[in-house]
């Protein structure tokens, strides 16, 4: 009869024993969410990267929107902001139920855009609209070259189909904001210099 440590000794000899002897079976190419068909991993790499940029941004544009209806001194910027409150609300709606189908994850804007959100938000009256319209106009300029690029690029097609539906939303935003922005910067000149 074998002692305790015996016994021990035993046991773990044969598991070792036991474990090199076993096959090693390879992982399978698709095992870590990549596809084994060529392309395909790309792809959906491009999709997940254009529903996180473009939702991240949107729920940013939208905080940023919503401030500017109640901080705006101007009715433009007021008429923008809610334009840009319904319109991206209504878009970040149905790009939220697409990622969820697609088990995709947007995440919060990042810091950088958050920081840049505060530095329009730490200002008021006519410099908050100025700074407000200026960081709508770099946003949409950003928006616009995403989304073109998404709907001319993407293989999901419903994706690919949101892009081109949301694109000239966006385009009218532009032309909205720069339309403002230039009124805005037009009647600046025009004030009096004291």
């Amino acid at each position: 009869m074998k002692t305790r440590p015996q016994l021990i000794l035993a046991l773990c000899s044969a598991a070792f024993l036991g474990g090199a002897i076993l096959p090693v079976q390879a992982e399978p190419e698709n095992s870590k969410g990549r596809s084994s068909q060529p392309g395909q991993v790309g792809a959906m790499e491009n999709e997940k990267m254009f529903v996180q940029k473009a939702g991240s941004a949107g729920m940013g544009e939208v905080k940023l929107a919503e401030a500017a209806t109640k901080k705006g001194t101007s009715e433009h910027v007021k008429t923008v902001a809610a334009k840009l409150v319904a319109d991206h609300t209504k878009a970040n709606t149905e790009l939220a139920a697409l990622a969820k189908a697609k088990s995709i994850t947007i995440p919060e804007p990042t810091e950088k855009d958050k920081k840049m959100q505060e530095h329009v938000l730490n200002k008021s009256g006519a410099e908050f609209d100025a700074a407000f319209l200026e960081h709508m106009t770099k946003c949409h300029e950003k928006d616009i070259a995403l989304f073109e690029k998404a709907a001319q690029e993407l293989k999901d097609p419903e994706l690919k189909a949101f892009a081109q539906q949301t694109l000239p939303v966006l385009k009218s935003h532009a032309e909205m904001i720069t339309g403002h922005v230039k009124g805005h910067a037009d009647k600046k000149s025009a004030e009096p210099k004291s």
